[in-house]
């Protein structure tokens, strides 16, 4: 099995490097155990399981609609469901969906396609094991944050 722990620290050291970190994407050292709380309603950690990194986007209003934990065992994840109405052209958010992935049965992790409804974003689709399970928000406001869409793009292909 693969050392994510390890992987995941090299990414990190080359993207300080050559690329602006998001600060919404936070390190394992940034991870507290009050962030952990934060995300508790899709997090529940096992016995001796680290994080590595974590995708930490509070929206103003409605607070933590989605997110991503990954660990040296599993990914966790919380998203936005997608609806699509009206043969496909209008897509609408509609509850969440939340889950984990061993990383031991790990063969594909990425972004998708960008989630709007008219011209508000609702995130980006997440990928695990080539099924969509919703969208992710990667952004503050009625954008998404360039820097951590590059970031999250460089740590899952090193993952792979």
């Amino acid at each position: 099995m693969k050392d994510y722990s390890e992987i995941i620290k090299a990414t990190f050291e080359k993207m300080s490097r050559n690329q602006v970190i998001s600060p919404l994407l936070l390190e394992s050292d940034q991870i507290t155990n009050e962030k952990l709380q934060q995300h508790a309603k899709y997090v529940s950690l096992e016995p001796g399981e680290k994080p590595l990194f974590m995708v930490d986007v509070k929206v103003a209003l409605w607070g933590r609609l989605t997110g991503l934990l990954v660990t040296d065992r599993n990914v966790y994840y919380q998203c936005m469901k997608i609806t699509f109405l009206f043969r496909g052209i209008t897509m609408l958010a509609s509850g969440k969906k939340r889950g984990k992935v061993a990383l031991s049965d790990l063969n594909e992790i990425s972004l998708g396609n960008i989630v709007f409804e008219g011209t508000t974003y609702l995130g980006h689709r997440l990928s695990l094991n080539g099924n969509v399970v919703g969208s992710l928000v990667l952004g503050r406001g009625i954008t998404f944050d360039d820097k951590l869409v590059e970031n999250l793009e460089t740590l899952f292909k090193a993952m792979m």
